[in-house]
């Protein structure tokens, strides 16, 4: 009886945080099967804790940051990597991105074709508050490259996944996306 009542008071305990962390902003998130924009920061069917903030500033903003965000175009939030904001001049060409005149590193960067690019921006000045994003599968992604695509809009950023809880390969569990 007493291991009974123990079982209770943790399924409790545990509902009141999942309820709490809810209420503060996160909440897991799977990602689509078949979409490898984020590989291999983020594979196909992994599952993320997610900060869901909806109200980012340009002074919340970085380059480098893993943002959640909607997009006209798709009825589910898209994830990228912003690489520049307001006011930066942007160059890409094959496997090199240029930032006001620098080269950047990019170790996530990953080239499914290498060389291949995707896109028919090879530069642009960001407009105050847009986002430059990229997918980390610079070969497989859609994204601030093609025209059709576009910059994002601060406004449009909704939130930032922060960990992997789940994942089909076991050692990318409780990797940090942030």
């Amino acid at each position: 009886m007493k291991k009974i009542k123990i079982i209770g008071i943790f399924l409790v305990f545990v509902i009141v945080m999942a309820f709490g962390l809810r209420l503060a902003g996160y909440r897991a998130y799977r990602y689509i099967e078949g979409k490898h924009s984020m590989v291999p920061t983020i594979q196909p069917g992994d599952v993320c804790l997610c900060y869901f903030h909806g109200n980012y500033t340009p002074e919340d903003i970085k380059p480098g940051m893993v943002v959640l965000f909607a997009h006209r175009d798709y009825p589910y939030f898209l994830t990228k990597r912003i690489i520049a904001v307001e006011n930066d001049l942007i160059e890409t060409e094959s496997e090199k991105t240029l930032v006001n005149g620098s080269p950047i590193d990019e170790p996530y960067a990953f080239f499914e074709t290498p060389g291949a690019g995707s896109g028919d921006v090879n530069s642009v000045r960001v407009p105050e508050n847009k986002l430059f994003v990229m997918g980390d599968n610079r070969s497989g992604s859609l994204d601030s490259r093609c025209s059709e695509f576009g910059l994002v809009d601060i406004d449009q950023i909704k939130g930032k996944p922060l960990i992997i809880l789940w994942s089909r390969d076991k050692r990318r569990i409780g990797k940090r996306l942030n």
